[in-house]
């Protein structure tokens, strides 16, 4: 996974609501630094513009040609 790409949250047990929500992948840490090494910043839904932390296998990617990330993001 890469910085910039555009995701899908597949699952989270701590906020069951960003199931289904389209995020964008704000930075991605080595595994052995942390349980949720992918940061995302959540485009849609009630927590729009929050970020949270997530295993690679609970997101999924979107196709080519979905990716940037919005300027809201990029000054955090």
């Amino acid at each position: 996974m890469q910085k910039g790409q555009v995701v899908i949250i597949k699952e989270c047990h701590k906020i069951p609501e960003l199931v289904g929500q389209t995020a964008i992948v704000l930075q991605v840490f080595p595994p052995e630094e942390g349980k949720y090494p992918i940061v995302v910043g959540v485009q849609s839904g009630e927590h729009k513009n929050k970020t949270a932390n997530f295993r690679e296998e609970e997101l999924e990617i979107l196709p080519k040609g979905t990716e940037g990330i919005p300027d809201i993001f990029l000054n955090t």
